[in-house]
């Protein structure tokens, strides 16, 4: 149950903060990381996986703010590299495959490329 309200607290947080516009310039790069929620998610996973198992040998060893820091860098690094990818890209590299797996490689119309 603790979780749970955890994360309800930082929902409702983040809800409220948005809402003041001295706040919303600081949340809005938050937005490039969730147009590319897919892609994040799967990087996230192999680098994690992959990197603290390279690292790290006794992960139950490790502190949590330790992990907090490691959250908050990787966190960090998608923002930019999201804000960086979606500067030349509509879309990230996952999500357009998803998009391409779902409505097919035929030739790009208005509607999916979102330029109506």
């Amino acid at each position: 149950m603790q979780g749970k309200g955890i994360m309800l607290f930082y929902l409702a947080t983040i809800a409220r903060l948005h809402v003041s516009t001295r706040w919303r310039a600081w949340l809005t790069p938050l937005s490039y990381a969730g147009r590319m929620a897919l892609t994040n998610y799967v990087m996230q996973t192999v680098v994690t996986v992959i990197g603290v198992a390279l690292i790290v040998d006794n992960t139950a060893a490790l502190q949590l703010w330790q992990i907090v820091l490691y959250c908050i860098g990787v966190y960090s690094l998608q923002v930019l590299a999201s804000r960086l990818w979606l500067s030349a890209h509509s879309h990230g590299p996952l999500e357009w495959l998803w998009r391409k797996g779902t409505y097919g490689f035929k030739a790009s119309s208005k509607a999916e490329t979102g330029k109506l």
